[in-house]
């Protein structure tokens, strides 16, 4: 791989982190709200981000895909991150339906999901070097 290509991968994987650390406020933003569903879902997405982003970094390219436990899996994550990403899993599609709720959108959920992606978000930061 030339050093341009490099680059280039290095300068996108740092777009998609940025777009983790923006969802993670968001979900912060949302947990102050009592918004648990919202708190969730951006949940999730900081993790699925800030994983694409190592994707992108080490060549993998963008892969589409919501599956937390396959991407983390992918980039080699230790077992603790693929775990959380697993956890996250659910709330990327039932915290976009009323009927999906089933007493999972509570407070004691949100607290354990922004806990998990901030330490998907902060293992993919340390693999990237920023």
């Amino acid at each position: 791989m030339k050093k341009r290509e490099i680059n280039i991968e290095k300068s996108e994987s740092i777009i998609w982190i940025k777009k983790a650390e923006s969802d993670l406020r968001k979900a912060k933003i949302l947990f102050k709200a009592s918004e648990y569903d919202g708190t969730l879902f951006y949940s999730q997405q900081t993790a699925e981000k800030a994983l694409k982003a190592v994707h992108i970094n080490i060549g993998l390219g963008l892969i589409k895909s919501h599956e937390l436990g396959s991407l983390s899996r992918r980039v080699k994550a230790p077992k603790n991150i693929q775990e959380k990403g697993i956890l996250l899993n659910p709330y990327e599609s039932f915290s976009r339906y009323p009927d999906k709720d089933d007493g999972m959108f509570d407070k004691g959920n949100s607290v354990d999901a922004l806990k998990y992606s901030q330490e998907v978000l902060a293992w993919c930061k340390r693999r990237l070097k920023i």
